[in-house]
C-alpha cells in the first residue's frame, strides 16, 4: 500500500511523479557543454534544447523526472561536454512532481504559493529568484529517499500548469 501526503504520494525520489494520474511529460536535449539537471530541478530551454540557468530569454520547460537513467546522464556528461552527444532529458510539463528543495539552510516551502526557483542550481525553495508561471508549491518540505543512498533529499509537491496562478502568483 503506498502511503500518501495529503492528496499526493508518499515522497520517494527527487523528480517522481506526485499522483497516479496522467501527466504530461517530453524529451528535450540538453545543449552541448551543459550538465543535465539533477531529477527534480527546474529544466530552462531556448527552442526547446536545454541551456544553461541565467541564460537570457530562457523559458521554463519544466521539472527533471527521475527515470532511472541519471546515472548513465551524469557518465555521458563528457561526452556531451565535447558536443559530440546531446543527452535527452525527460521533463514533466503538468501535474504534480516531487522537486528538488534548496539545501541552503534556512529555505522554506509554503503550500499554496506560487512555485520559485534558485537559478544557480534549480531547486526550489520561497527564496528562489524565479517564478515558474502557472506552478504553485503544494506541500511543505518533506523528507525524501537520497538518489545516493545517504540520508534523504528535501524535496516539496509542485504541480505544474496549475490554472489558479495569476501573474501575481497568487
Amino acid at each position: 500500500m503506498t502511503q500518501a501526503i495529503g492528496v499526493y504520494l508518499a515522497p520517494g525520489f527527487p523528480g517522481m511523479k506526485a499522483t497516479s494520474e496522467k501527466t504530461n511529460t517530453r524529451t528535450v536535449p540538453s545543449g552541448a557543454g551543459i550538465q543535465p539537471p539533477l531529477p527534480g530541478c527546474a529544466v530552462v530551454t531556448i527552442n526547446d534544447v536545454q541551456v544553461a540557468y541565467g541564460t537570457a530569454l530562457a523559458k521554463q520547460a519544466g521539472i527533471c523526472v527521475f527515470d532511472g537513467e541519471y546515472a548513465y546522464l551524469a557518465s555521458s556528461f563528457v561526452q556531451a561536454q565535447t558536443g559530440i552527444q546531446q543527452i535527452p532529458i525527460n521533463v514533466q510539463t503538468d501535474g504534480p512532481i516531487w522537486a528538488r528543495v534548496s539545501p541552503a539552510g534556512g529555505a522554506t516551502v509554503t503550500a499554496g504559493l506560487a512555485a520559485k526557483y534558485n537559478p544557480a542550481d534549480g531547486t526550489f525553495s520561497d527564496q528562489g529568484t524565479i517564478t515558474i508561471p502557472n506552478a504553485k508549491f503544494r506541500s511543505g518540505i518533506e523528507i525524501g529517499t537520497s538518489l545516493e543512498g545517504f540520508g534523504g533529499d528535501l524535496m516539496c509537491v509542485v504541480e505544474l500548469n496549475t490554472p489558479f496562478v495569476n501573474v501575481a502568483g497568487v
